[in-house]
Formats: structure tokens, sequence, C-alpha cells
């Protein structure tokens, strides 16, 4: 949904100012007390990168503090939030990463929420608060405004003329600007507004710090994902499906646009034969359908797909037939393949060129044996819920408790076949135990287990299984 400036509401001092858009601020001098000369000046700098896009994280930024004392005032102290004396009222550090618009040297329109921060910013080595911890607070939800103050009752002092003070933190790039900073510049911009307040060891006033930024912000990028079926026959209703990958938030949804032509239009230079346009996409993701279209003639129907794109994620589109579904006259073995491209025309497959894939069902069986018996400790069977297993068992008088055990649709991807057994489950050699494991428009497994004496353990056998449950190579 489009997002709309918020309105303007007097403030008591909103925060934060800025000198231009440039990354540096110059100080606002402070009013000389009249037994002095002397006055406190400092900068500040925002370091944000110039191009950020929606869901990035851990963008490095920084806030640079600078002491710019020109006569006798010596070292500054930097003021924390609740600070008495001279500090008194001061709201210490404190940044809004995201304004709507700067004016009279303040974050003049409030766009909170663009950017979320790390916990904490540090000190950075060669720094006058070198190895310091900030803690990072919400200092005014409105603005999105928050707080650096150093953690363990420290203070940040700057010498004159001495090493600045550079405090790095982290940020993510949550969602786009709902006000353009700056509409004259290519792309969305968001503002950055800082300020803190620096006093001196001296009787003389305290200066007040701005500085401003800004940055853009980009749209993440997508990709559309479009499948259909690979044929069907004259007759049958065509549709397409598309996911949008890559979308970082569910805010909007955009639309998704389907294009049908054909048939015999390789290049997609006609107008399409059929449309399904502004299928809305869901903002939680996953898959949409176009509306159904039934071609009347046999040949090729290529299909292209548009994302339009929402306020956080750039359009996406596909090329011309990705995919194509071939229109034949035919689907013999009735597995939605027609039978033009059916390269297994006597079976039903689930792949795309109509044949079966295997199905790789994993049957393990753990065992103990002696000289003479063989003791199944457990049978199991790892495959894809719904499949059919079939478990036989043949062997000398007496070995088996039954002769065929049927599980006709498994409900979860490992099955315990062991409680078949009966027990104590001890088997003479030349027992045998086969498993058949099946699922429709797929190739079975077959395994088979052969008991055997002289303290070996039961030989293995595996195979793969045709539609007709015969034995065969696997391909």
């Amino acid at each position: 949904m489009p997002r709309t400036k918020p309105s303007k509401q007097p403030r008591a001092s909103p925060v934060l100012a800025s000198a231009s858009a440039s990354a540096i601020a110059l100080a606002l001098l402070a009013l000389t007390p009249a037994f002095s000369q002397a006055a406190v000046a400092g900068s500040m700098s925002i370091s944000l990168p110039p191009a950020v896009t929606v869901g990035q994280g851990g963008v490095p930024a920084s806030l640079t503090l600078i002491n710019l004392n020109s006569g006798g005032e010596g070292t500054n102290t930097v003021c924390d939030a609740g600070a008495g004396g001279l500090c008194s009222g001061d709201p210490g550090i404190v940044l809004a990463a995201s304004c709507g618009a700067l004016d009279a040297n303040r974050c003049e329109a409030a766009d909170a929420g663009v950017f979320g921060f790390s916990a904490a910013g540090t000190g950075r080595a060669g720094t006058s608060c070198a190895g310091m911890t900030f803690t990072i607070d919400a200092a005014d939800p409105f603005f999105g405004s928050v707080r650096f103050m150093p953690a363990g009752g420290q203070q940040v002092t700057l010498a004159q003329g001495g090493p600045q003070c550079a405090i790095d933190f982290a940020v993510n790039v949550l969602r786009s600007p709902s006000v353009d900073a700056d509409p004259a510049q290519d792309g969305v911009q968001t503002a950055q507004a800082a300020e803190h307040t620096q006093r001196s060891e001296l009787l003389v006033s305290p200066a007040k710090v701005r500085a401003a930024s800004t940055t853009t912000v980009l749209r993440a990028p997508t990709t559309l994902v479009t499948t259909a079926p690979v044929s069907a026959p004259v007759g049958v209703a065509l549709t397409a499906s598309a996911t949008v990958d890559g979308r970082v938030n569910a805010d909007g949804g955009g639309t998704v646009d389907f294009r049908l032509h054909g048939p015999d239009d390789p290049a997609c230079a006609r107008e399409p034969v059929f449309t399904s346009l502004g299928v809305p996409y869901p903002p939680a993701g996953g898959s949409v359908s176009s509306a159904p279209f039934t071609p009347g003639a046999t040949g090729t129907y290529r299909w292209s797909a548009s994302y339009s794109g929402d306020v956080d994620h750039l359009p996406a589109a596909t090329a011309c037939g990705a995919p194509a579904t071939l229109v034949g006259t035919g689907d013999r073995d009735r597995d939605g393949v027609a039978d033009l491209v059916d390269q297994c025309l006597s079976t039903a497959g689930d792949k795309r060129n109509g044949c079966p894939s295997n199905l790789n069902a994993d049957v393990r069986g753990m065992w103990r044996v002696n000289g003479l018996l063989s003791k199944l400790v457990s049978l199991t069977v790892r495959a894809p819920i719904g499949s059919r297993i079939e478990v036989r068992c043949k062997g000398p008088r007496g070995a088996c408790s039954f002769k065929t055990k049927i599980v006709r649709k498994t409900t979860r991807s490992l099955t315990g076949l062991t409680r078949n057994f009966r027990s104590p489950r001890i088997f003479p050699a030349d027992t045998r135990i086969t498993v058949f494991v099946t699922k429709a428009r797929r190739r079975g497994t077959y395994e088979r287990l052969l008991t055997r004496s002289g303290r070996r353990l039961p030989s293995v056998a595996n195979r793969c299984l045709n539609t007709r449950l015969q034995v065969q190579r696997c391909p």
C-alpha cells in the first residue's frame, strides 16, 4: 500500500538539524559570556553508505565528534542525557536516521522505521573514545531517533587539537522511505540528522553541535519464477503459476501479469492469444496462478509473466517461452504429458518428459548374528509420505510369522516395520525378507535381505521396480 507523508505536529524542539546535505555540518558557536572572550566550538559528522538496499543488514555506520576550540578553552566534555550543570536538559548524543525533510536545520518531517539499529555502538580504535561501549536506545519514537549513551558511567572527552571520537555501529534497512527527502536526486532519499553538546572545563557556554547527511534507499531486487505444464492435449485448460523470489517485506504486494503467445509464435512478437492481468500478489508471498485458457489448436504455446514490484521491491519479468507448453492430440498413459513429447508412452511418469523418477526409498535393517542364527533388531523404511510398502517373508518351516504385510499409505517419512515380525525375531539361514516400496508415477524400490550362517550378516540386493512391480536395474 502506498505510504503517505505523516502530518506535521507541533513539537517542543524536534531533534536535530542540518547544515547541508553533505556529511558534515559546522558547529554553532555558543554565546560568549560577558566575563570571557572564550567560546566552545565543535563539529560532528554522520557516516552511512551513499546508497543502501531494502533488506540489507549490518550496514556499517558511524558518528564522529570533534573539538574545534580555537582559544584556550582546552578539553571539551560531551554532555550526557540527564547530566546537570551546564549540560542540564541536554538530550545527549542523538541521531534521527530517517527524516522525511530537513528544514531550518532540523528534522522537519518524521519518517521513522526506515532503519533498525544494533543494540550498541563501539568507540573506534585510535580515537579518544576507543573501546567505549555506547548503548543505543530510543530517544523520540515520533522521529525514530536514538540516543548513544556511554556505558558504565564513562564520559566522552575531546582534547583541543587532539583525536576525535568515532562511534561505530550498524543499521538494518527495513523499508523504503515514505517521503523523498531530496526529490532533486534520482531515487528515493532519506536524511539523517544528529546533535550533541560539548562543554569546556572553563566557565564558558557550551556549544550545540549538529550535522546532517542523506542516503539513497534502493528497492530490493526480485526474480520471477513461472511454471506451466510441459504439454497438454487439445481441449484441456492451461494455467501458469508464478512465484516472486527476493521479497524482504510483506508491505504492498504488487501484481502479476500473465501472457500466453502462440501457437507457433517463438519470439512472442504477435499479440498474445490470452492474457490474465493484474493478479494480486499476496503480501505473505507464495505462488499465484493465471486464469485458465483452453487452446483449440495444436502447437507450442509460450508464456511470459511480469511482476509490478511495490514500494520496497523492484519489478521482475520472465523471457518469452519461460515456460512453454506443447499442446498435442493424445495422452496414452494419462500422466499429463502429451504423446508428442512423452518419452515413456507406456508408463505414467512424474517427470516433464513423461518418464517416472526413482523413488530412492532407504530400507535399513539392524541384525545380531551367531554361527547359526540371525536376530532382526529393527527394520525401517524412509520414503516419501503416501508411499506403499509391502513386506514378504519366506524361509525354512516356521521361520516366518507371516507371508505378506502391507502398509497401504505411509503417513510419515520414516516407517517402522519391526513390529510386524513375531518376537523373538530369530531366523535360520536362507530366510528371505523382501521389501517393495512404491508410489504412483515413480520407479519403486526393491530390497531383498537373505540370512546366512557362519556369523555373517544377511546379504542385501537392491533394485528398482517398474509400475507393475517387476524388478529391474535402476537407470
